[in-house]
């Protein structure tokens, strides 16, 4: 009896060891490495943005220089 109450604690201690170190999902994950760069999304907005105001610059001039042909 002595021998299966030991053989039942040690089954016991190590069923909560290896509780311990299962991961918890609650815990936030580490981020996660982005593929795409290391630029910082800010600045390739900013990038879009200035591709965007210089096209339309460019639209505005090509109007301005049909209009003066005419």
């Amino acid at each position: 009896m002595n021998r299966f109450v030991s053989s039942v604690s040690i089954a016991l201690a190590l069923c909560s060891f290896s509780a311990c170190n299962a991961k918890d999902p609650s815990q936030p994950k580490p981020p996660t490495p982005q593929t795409g760069g290391v630029i910082p999304q800010a600045q390739l907005d900013a990038l879009n943005k200035a591709k965007n105001v210089e096209n339309v610059l460019q639209q505005e001039a090509h109007q301005r220089s049909e209009q003066a042909d005419q």
